[in-house]
């Protein structure tokens, strides 16, 4: 999508550089720089849930339900997360104990985008609204509420395994 690339030239001057920022040098080395960023990345979250004991285990993440679906399914299965709270598109999403994601759960936290919500309120009622989540030793409960205080989805997540 041209409009959100910010390693694209319609919004990026071609002797742009990110540096200062610890980011990359130029625009012709932006999407490998990010790609190695997020290979590194993925690698740091698979040694720290290998790490964890917590009881619960959380990933939050801009990119939205779906990305990479295999390896959050692995996460999910193998490595104990609980929950991916993530963002991107601008609507509210509940994905319970998704098949696509191993059985993760998975919410889009998306409810304020305004003008550049995904549909308007008034025909797609999760385009506004929030997450209430209430988390105890045993289960998380997690509720999809839109913004007219209606709950438009729910689902009950128990954590994986003893770590």
């Amino acid at each position: 999508d041209s409009e959100h690339n910010i390693c694209g030239a319609m919004h990026t001057p071609m002797a742009a550089s990110c540096t200062a920022a610890g980011g990359p040098p130029s625009l012709a080395e932006c999407k490998a720089w990010f790609q190695d960023f997020w290979h590194k990345q993925k690698q740091w979250l698979e040694r720290r849930l290998g790490e964890s004991r917590a009881d619960w285990q959380m990933v939050v993440t801009h990119f939205p339900c779906g990305h990479e679906s295999g390896w959050y399914a692995y996460l999910h299965q193998k490595m104990g997360l609980d929950l991916l709270v993530t963002g991107h598109r601008h609507e509210q999403e509940l994905w319970p104990n998704s098949n696509r994601l191993g059985g993760l759960t998975c919410i889009v936290t998306g409810g304020g985008g305004g003008i550049t919500s995904e549909w308007s309120p008034q025909t797609h009622a999760s385009q506004y609204g929030f997450f209430d989540i209430a988390i105890s030793k045993d289960q998380m409960f997690v509720e999809l509420i839109n913004h007219e205080g209606h709950t438009l989805k729910s689902s009950t997540v128990h954590p994986k395994a003893a770590r």
